[in-house]
């Protein structure tokens, strides 16, 4: 039966440009494939062979994307050539190929192992294998799954990997399921993972026994990464079965449940029988990350096996271990550990006593006895500041005259937390000692004092003359209005001896640590300048550090995936300082991922620093802690008693975390697009 009309007159056009040059042919191309019959797959076959351009070639494969010929298979994978690998000629091949189902499934699978790239790094085979396992995973017939599943057991474990996450929604059937578990056997973690994450969506029964496996090999090399994923997945599908494997896995990878298992944390904590489990091996426990891991999960467990065992661990030689139980004694709010966490108040360590004193205060915050404890215990200079808060957190009328008379203790850390002690539990009394202090503060602890007044007197006056004539004039029968939640003054702040501006945030200190991101996303473009991200950043801290008074203090941590603090401690400015350490914040390069958290534990180590200015473009990517609301939580535990004033700065987006972290702390978030 012969072509239509038109067909052949198609047909008959596109011969007679072959003797043209093959940019005469582009326009046809696509019409020539949709013609059907022996005739015009002839001439496609033909062109398919012997085209050179480029821009014919993917006329050529557009139009059989479009309109399939099983038939040209073969000759539709001729056109990539291993010696010349091209992304863009891959992506048309391949849907080329896809679009011919099961007859396009056997030439896709010999082009990925023909491309297969190992640990190559060469960029566009690299591509090109991409591409082709891409198109492969679009077609989900019996044949091509049959296919995909014996090309995901043969080659580099690598490309093999690749190819098996192609079967993620798959089920066993095609031989997919022994896929799956022939990954489980190889020496590459990615690969043993993507098979072990497929057995527990598809094969939930067999999951228990190839977890067991695949921990009996987590060793070597392979043991860090497999560990962590391990951890992840049963974490997923945790059972009384997994247990084992969940905890060992867990304790070596995540024993503090806030990186790679954060979103599981909650669940975690709250799952009795896991609890129970850790419980009855806490004997056997040899490592500082199990028995760590154990403070954590035990807390799940009522009544008071538990709580002994967690009085035990409150007394582990290793701080990570000790604080994490006496952080779960406080958690549980059961009066039985109320005595050894008052021993712990006694006779441990600073940090050790500290964290006892708000387990205990978690217990007994409800208690008027308790209250006049911490009172007391005001008066222990290593616990001072954190009694100070907590006597606030519970709005202790009872404390003003004793937290008044810190006005003029010698560490500004007790000062800034009776400040804030007297913000929070309002009264009359405390504005006259406060008015006091104007002539007596700088820079910084002068500006908790003005947003301390600013706040009980809803006033914003300017210099100390105008704060006294008011009070002067308002003193007899004032009362205190009501706490605005989370209103600070903006323009006290400002008025508080600000020499200069970073990010339009006043800089008030004399004595600032900046923690600027230098990760690769700091590349970006800011605004229609030309400048990066980091650029303009270090373009601030340089305009600051020249603007900073002689005798001011500065220092600047920069962290990508790992944190650096440019000096050992905060660099007094004068003439012959400004300059070296200019010099070092321009040699500042990007690169790495966002480790927030130790950027900030790298300026929380500097005893003097009394202001951080954190700017980050990303939320937490790599560190200890990278869950947004957990790296939260954790600088304002650090904060309780350092008492610094954090101000952040987010690039390119709105960050909640960085909200926070401001407000906790009373200071400034600022967004900059």
């Amino acid at each position: 039966m012969g072509l239509p009309a038109q067909g052949e007159d198609i047909v008959g056009r596109y011969q007679k440009l072959q003797r043209e040059p093959e940019a005469q042919r582009v326009t046809l191309a696509a019409e020539l494939a949709a013609v059907p019959g022996a005739r015009a797959t002839a001439v496609l076959r033909q062109e398919l062979q012997n085209a050179n351009s480029k821009r014919l070639q993917l006329a050529l494969l557009s139009g059989l994307g479009k309109h399939a010929r099983p038939e040209l298979a073969a000759a539709v994978a001729e056109m990539l050539r291993p010696s010349t690998p091209d992304r863009e000629l891959a992506d048309a091949v391949g849907q080329s190929l896809a679009a011919m189902g099961d007859a396009g499934a056997p030439p896709l699978a010999e082009l990925i192992a023909r491309f297969g790239t190992g640990r190559s790094n060469h960029r566009e085979r690299a591509g090109v294998h991409t591409s082709l396992v891409n198109s492969l995973g679009k077609l989900s017939t019996a044949g091509a799954l049959a296919v995909t599943a014996d090309l995901a057991r043969k080659g580099h474990v690598a490309d093999r990997a690749h190819v098996l996450a192609k079967l993620a929604s798959a089920s066993g059937e095609h031989g997919v399921a022994e896929a799956r578990l022939d990954a489980l056997s190889t020496d590459h973690a990615p690969l043993v993972l993507e098979g072990l994450r497929q057995v527990a969506a598809h094969a939930e029964g067999q999951l228990a026994s190839a977890a067991t496996a695949v921990a009996q090999r987590a060793d070597g090399p392979l043991q860090g990464p497999l560990l962590q994923g391990l951890a992840e997945i049963t974490a997923e599908k945790l059972r009384p079965e997994l247990h084992a494997v969940f905890f060992r896995a867990a304790a070596a990878s995540d024993s503090t449940l806030s990186r790679s298992l954060h979103k599981h944390a909650a669940k975690l904590r709250a799952d009795a029988a896991l609890g129970r489990f850790v419980l009855s091996r806490l004997a056997s426990l040899q490592t500082t990350g199990e028995r760590a891991l154990a403070a954590r999960l035990v807390g799940a467990v009522p009544g008071p096996e538990a709580t002994a065992a967690l009085v035990e661990l409150s007394q582990a030689r290793e701080p990570v271990v000790a604080d994490a139980a006496i952080a779960t004694l406080g958690e549980r709010r059961n009066g039985d550990a109320i005595p050894a966490l008052r021993k712990l108040l006694l006779s441990a360590g600073d940090d050790r006593r500290r964290g006892a004193l708000f387990a205990l205060h978690a217990i007994l915050r409800g208690d008027a006895a308790w209250h006049a404890e911490l009172r007391t215990l005001a008066a222990d200079l290593a616990l001072r500041v954190l009694a100070i808060d907590l006597l606030a957190d519970v709005r202790d009328q009872d404390s003003l005259a004793q937290v008044q008379r810190l006005f003029a203790d010698p560490d500004w850390r007790v000062r800034a937390a009776a400040y804030d002690f007297c913000r929070r539990v309002r009264a009359a009394s405390s504005i006259p000692p406060l008015l006091q202090r104007l002539s007596l503060e700088l820079d910084r602890m002068r500006q908790d004092v003005v947003e301390t007044l600013v706040s009980l007197t809803g006033q914003d006056l300017r210099t100390e003359r105008q704060w006294n004539d008011w009070w002067h004039d308002h003193a007899v029968g004032f009362i205190v209005p009501a706490a605005i939640a989370g209103a600070r003054s903006k323009r006290a702040a400002a008025d508080a001896n600000a020499t200069h501006t970073y990010y339009s945030i006043p800089v008030v200190s004399a004595a600032v640590m900046f923690v600027v991101d230098r990760s690769g996303s700091m590349a970006e473009k800011i605004g229609t300048g030309g400048s990066t991200r980091l650029e303009e950043a270090k373009r601030q801290i340089v305009r600051v550090i020249g603007g900073s008074p002689i005798g001011h203090r500065v220092g600047v941590v920069a962290f990508a995936s790992e944190a650096e603090a440019l000096q050992d401690k905060l660099i007094r400015i004068d003439d012959k300082s400004r300059a070296p350490l200019t010099v070092r914040v321009e040699m500042l390069r990007i690169g790495g991922g966002t480790n927030v958290h130790d950027g900030m534990l790298a300026a929380f180590a500097d005893p003097e620093v009394d202001t951080i200015y954190l700017l980050t473009d990303g939320a937490p990517s790599v560190g200890p802690i990278t869950d947004p609301g957990e790296l939260r939580a954790a600088i304002a535990q650090w904060n309780r008693t350092r008492r610094i004033r954090i101000h952040a700065i987010s690039v390119g987006t709105d960050s909640d975390m960085l909200k926070g972290i401001a407000e906790d702390s009373g200071g400034r978030y600022a967004s900059v697009k």
